[in-house]
């Protein structure tokens, strides 16, 4: 599964396919090795009026396996937070990869706070 294209994701809409293959994310292994959080970044900078805070979700979604309305509360809080440091980073005029160190200590500090038992129609608004 690794290899194929990411447009083999479930939820991802044929622009969200586009615009990540245009950011240089081709494959399922691509997002994985990145995760949603740098793909959402890496959208938001590329096209910052036309990705949402729904793109976080439904890539999130995608490596998840399921639609983003089924995604945890806690995790969609978590994209939240990350979505809204990416946006304000942008607004600021920060270049693309200034903030992917705070973004993913964010991410750790959530994911280590979980408990060890705790385990997307379209993801950019196609």
């Amino acid at each position: 599964m690794s290899d194929l294209p990411v447009s083999s994701l479930p939820g991802l809409g044929p622009v969200t396919q586009v615009w990540l293959e245009e950011a240089g994310i081709r494959t399922v292994t691509d997002l994985r090795a990145i995760g949603s959080t740098e793909a959402y970044r890496r959208l938001k900078f590329m096209f910052p009026r036309r990705v949402s805070v729904n793109a976080i979700y439904g890539l999130e979604a995608a490596l998840r396996g399921c639609h983003w309305l089924d995604l945890p509360q806690d995790v969609k809080t978590a994209l939240q937070h990350q979505a809204k440091d990416i946006n304000e980073a942008l607004r600021r005029g920060h270049r693309p990869g200034a903030l992917f160190k705070k973004s993913n200590d964010r991410r750790k500090r959530h994911d280590d706070s979980r408990h060890p038992d705790d385990s997307a129609d379209d993801a950019g608004g196609d």
